[in-house]
């Protein structure tokens, strides 16, 4: 998610690593099959500007949502509770 950080735009495979985000951010962006990552960036390039929201939301979701300081909050929570 390093990409959605910095501004960029990544198709990713469903992966049971998507769970940790919301559904609306993942579904458009991910595949289950390499047959259907065509259909993908063939959407977002005839739609640039629902490309750039997504993007937007995705950045967002990430800078409010999976900081280090976050992580390293939960992790320590898990840790001592």
């Amino acid at each position: 998610f390093d990409i959605w950080a910095a501004g960029g735009f990544a198709v990713t495979d469903t992966c049971p690593g998507l769970q940790l985000f919301p559904e609306e951010l993942t579904r458009p962006v991910a595949f289950t099959t390499p047959e259907e990552i065509p259909g993908i960036i063939e959407r977002f390039t005839a739609a640039p500007e629902e490309k750039s929201a997504l993007a937007a939301a995705w950045r967002g979701h990430i800078l409010a949502e999976h900081t280090y300081e976050r992580r390293m909050r939960s992790l320590l929570q898990s840790i001592f509770s």
